[in-house]
């Protein structure tokens, strides 16, 4: 509310006078997409899988696809596209900050906070090839004065640790003290709160846990080794990759629930391996409880269950409305998805990929288990608890109230043996209830009739006390804007029903 009653709508002018430290390791990325393509007429950008054209000059302010495109377009990521020149990439940048010392552009704390690391990865990179590090230097040090002032704390979550990586980093880079120490405070603080007891961060998105891991771990390739906060990072590391690793299945493919999508982030592995470089403990194994996931297993399948209902009770944004969705893996490959997330816009589009019928689990009269609304808000929540669970074998229970006044009592119950899982929906409500599990594009259906489902690939779902089963089609996202169409198979019954999945 703070910063609404005070907006700041210029970035001040910072002035740097000291030394920069020039022997900050920064990890590596991935391999990325190519951002920015240059000819004769055109300046092209190609973020989240949407491209717009520029002719001559970039329209920093460009908001035609969304604040989200704009935001990616502030982050500067260009500044890592090792295919353009340093010069051109120096020219942007100066006329990014052009834009916000003028006030043609609006600083805003977190694409300051991710410029900011940008900014600094590419002064270590190209000191000796960049013409005025006087301007860029004191850009950056503009940015982090600004985002010292302006804390997230009214959004916290990714947000506020971002912050909090962005003033370490150039902090220790730019050897501000002063910045260096509200990082380190903040990072102890918030990372106290925000990595749960099994290693999750309590946004409870894979998406957003390993990008938040990889700052925890490059804040370790560049912090001194002796310090107290590096020691400290190394146990959250250690924390978050043992989640890691659990959230993942066999084939190296994450488990997308909630705000979460394939191309946004690193995979497991690569987080480990980067881990391993800096002497940090991959073994650890914790238990799933905070994050409310679990995990059934066998040499066939793979199966992870949200139990948890929604998380952070305060800070629900990235929640969708899935309690008791699942996703499975089968045979080492995808069988049933989460169709996960295209879009932060506001809209038809967003709305449902946060509904209760956009996932793996039961809806009645098409109404949400929470009251999911605008883009990151969440207002009524379901009381979701696991009633018992032992290897292999889980029931749970979600219990809530319907925005037109319907009152659900959702338990599933889950049996996974070694060539076969049981699943048992029972619905308590005035309405008739509807199951669907999402396909993964690449299943195929070869036979269905009111009582199966046959796959290609040998599956075979077999349905007890249905009226009805039935195919759908949805688009299965890949990330954001890039969708890919697929099937769904949808179940209607009236109280109770058993699916059996064989198999072969």
């Amino acid at each position: 509310m703070k910063y609404a009653l005070i907006p700041v709508y210029k970035l001040k002018r910072f002035s740097f006078n000291g030394s920069v430290n020039h022997n900050l390791i920064l990890l590596p990325h991935p391999q990325e997409k190519r951002i920015v393509t240059i000819n004769e007429k055109f300046i092209s950008i190609e973020l989240l899988n949407r491209k717009k054209e520029f002719h001559k000059k970039i329209d920093w302010t460009f908001n035609g696809y969304g604040r989200l495109w704009n935001y990616n377009l502030q982050y500067a990521d260009f500044l890592r596209q090792r295919d353009l020149s340093v010069s051109i990439r120096e020219s942007f940048i100066r006329d990014l900050f052009s834009c916000l010392h003028n006030g043609k552009l609006q600083p805003e704390p977190y694409p300051a906070s991710l410029r900011v690391m940008n900014t600094t990865r590419f002064l270590i990179h190209n000191f000796d090839s960049i013409q005025n590090t006087k301007t860029i230097i004191n850009g950056l040090a503009s940015e982090l004065q600004f985002i010292s002032k302006r804390l997230e704390y009214h959004l916290m979550g990714n947000h506020l640790l971002e912050n909090g990586f962005a003033l370490l980093m150039g902090g220790v880079y730019l050897n501000c003290k002063k910045w260096r120490l509200k990082a380190e405070q903040l990072l102890m603080q918030e990372l106290e709160e925000q990595i749960l007891n099994d290693g999750a961060h309590f946004e409870r998105s894979v998406m957003y846990h390993q990008l938040m891991l990889f700052r925890v771990l490059e804040a370790i390739s560049y912090m001194p080794k002796e310090s107290a906060l590096t020691d400290y990072l190394l146990s959250i590391a250690s924390k978050m990759i043992s989640w890691s690793k659990v959230m993942a299945f066999n084939d190296n493919s994450a488990a997308h629930f909630n705000d979460s999508v394939e191309e946004q982030t690193y995979s497991a592995d690569y987080l480990i391996n980067l881990a391993l470089a800096l002497n940090s403990d991959t073994n650890l194994k914790l238990s799933l409880s905070d994050s409310g996931f679990r995990v059934l297993s066998s040499a066939s399948a793979e199966l992870i269950i949200d139990t948890g209902g929604i998380k952070p009770k305060y800070q629900p944004g990235h929640a969708h409305a899935d309690s008791l969705s699942f996703i499975l893996n089968l045979k080492g490959s995808p069988f049933i998805v989460d169709p996960a997330i295209s879009t932060y816009n506001i809209g038809e589009q967003r709305n449902w990929e946060r509904s209760t019928k956009a996932h793996n689990t039961v809806t009645v009269d098409d109404e949400n288990s929470a009251d999911v609304w605008g883009s990151f808000r969440v207002g009524r929540r379901p009381v979701v608890q696991i009633l018992n669970e032992s290897k292999n074998k889980l029931t749970a229970e979600a219990l809530y109230k319907t925005n037109n006044g319907l009152t659900v009592r959702h338990t599933r119950g889950i049996s996974l043996e070694s060539n076969k899982i049981l699943i048992k929906d029972d619905v308590i409500c005035k309405k008739r209830p509807i199951g669907r599990f999402y396909l993964y594009p690449e299943t195929r259906i070869i036979k269905i009739t009111d009582t199966s489902v046959e796959f290609a690939n040998g599956i075979l779902l077999l349905f007890s006390k249905v009226i009805k089963v039935d195919t759908f089609k949805y688009s299965y996202n890949k990330g954001f804007n890039r969708q890919i169409e697929s099937s769904g198979i949808e179940y209607i019954f009236t109280d109770s029903c058993v699916i059996e999945i064989k198999i072969v």
